[in-house]
């Protein structure tokens, strides 16, 4: 009997491109593998380690390991410590060739900075404006700093205020700006590959890094004159088909409220009652200092509102923990400056009235921020399938 190629049958040509397809996957697949056992384990990591740790072919490992060399990604570093015979040559990532530039964008403020792929800040870079940014003003920073640095650009990370979709600003009311496909616009002009991340997504992204391993889920809430949350597991985002997972600002919570307090809309919604705004009045603002935040929320008129943020948050936040087994929320923004009375509140009335067959979570505060390390870390990941993390 005879057998004639996939590719003479009927449907033989889908069926061969398929197979095609998921072996490209899976060699991608190895090739993350073996390239993020070096960002873990830097300057100890070798073939011989690597082939282990993965249960990859070592032949393979070697292969994908030249592939990663020739682009500049990973380099060979010392001999690893003898343990009989010939040592082995450690391998760690290359920090001289691609470089991941971060622009975090303000209605009239840009803020740069370059990482090298070891996540080191090798350089920053501001602009301020007299007037609101415009699009075709990032365009055109992006653009020049490009053309001015000598490292080789491999990714842009965006950090934009507002609703973003596969790097489309759809509203940001910060910036006034509505439907803008900003990715496309700076890959247009730069040729360099471009990723988007919302401020909230951005800070989830630093906590992140503090559990890159952990099994659990982290619901992460951005508590500033919006309010913001997104959903962490082991490191990354899950960020749902339109990459609005989690939010839960615009929620109605509070159903005595007739008049919207919000621009969003809706009488009664999360954010009119537990945003920064909402709880310490009029007053605050995002450019407060950590000790005019600290003296507004000291303040006897703002207990009451503190109170009832507390509640109508940790109201919301027992119904998508519940539903999503989250063990532990993470408060970020400005939310630490409200002190330890606030944060044991909230884990009060969530211990008060907890979910029947459900976990009740830990409620605690984020790490200290660091700068422009969330959206370099999404657009590492983005680009690259690889993450860095505090605690390894």
């Amino acid at each position: 009997m005879s057998v004639t190629s996939p590719d003479l049958q009927p449907g033989g040509a889908q069926l061969l491109e398929r197979t095609y397809a998921v072996q490209r996957e899976i060699r991608k697949a190895h090739r993350v593998m073996a390239f993020q056992q070096i960002v873990d384990q830097e300057g100890s990591a070798t073939r011989a380690k690597i082939a282990r740790n993965t249960g990859l072919n070592p032949s393979t490992v070697s292969t994908i390991l030249k592939e990663l060399i020739d682009d500049g990604l990973v380099l060979d570093g010392e001999q690893a410590e003898s343990t009989g015979g010939k040592p082995a040559t450690t391998l760690k990532v290359d920090r001289s060739v691609h470089g991941i530039l971060t622009v975090t964008v303000r209605p009239r403020r840009f803020r740069a900075a370059l990482f090298t792929l070891g996540g080191e800040v090798e350089s920053t870079e501001s602009r301020e404006f007299d007037r609101n940014v415009a699009p075709e003003d990032l365009v055109h920073f992006v653009s020049t700093f490009i053309s001015n640095t000598e490292r080789k650009i491999g990714v842009v990370g965006l950090q934009v205020p507002g609703a973003q979709d596969e790097g489309t600003v759809l509203e940001s009311v910060q910036l006034d700006w509505h439907n803008v496909p900003l990715a496309y616009l700076i890959e247009a002009a730069t040729g360099v590959p471009t990723f988007v991340v919302n401020d909230a997504d951005a800070e989830a992204m630093v906590e992140g890094a503090y559990h890159p391993n952990a099994a659990a889920t982290l619901y992460f809430v951005h508590m500033g004159g919006g309010l913001g949350a997104a959903i962490v597991s082991r490191g990354l985002l899950l960020s749902g088909l339109s990459g609005r997972a989690g939010e839960i600002g615009h929620v109605r919570v509070d159903y005595e409220a007739s008049e919207p307090a919000c621009l969003c809309g809706v009488a009664g919604c999360l954010e009119s009652v537990a945003s920064m705004r909402a709880m310490l009045g009029p007053a605050y603002s995002e450019e407060l200092t950590s000790d005019e935040i600290s003296a507004l929320a000291a303040d006897p008129s703002a207990v009451e509102r503190l109170e009832a943020g507390a509640v109508a948050l940790a109201r919301a936040l027992r119904l998508i923990c519940a539903a999503l087994d989250i063990q532990q929320v993470v408060l970020g923004g400005d939310a630490p400056r409200l002190g330890s009375a606030f944060l044991a509140a909230v884990q009060k009335e969530l211990n008060a009235n907890p979910a029947m067959a459900a976990r009740t979570p830990s409620v605690v505060y984020a790490h200290p921020p660091r700068e422009a390390f969330g959206v370099a870390q999404y657009a590492l990941n983005r680009a690259f399938g690889v993450q860095w993390s505090f605690n390894r």
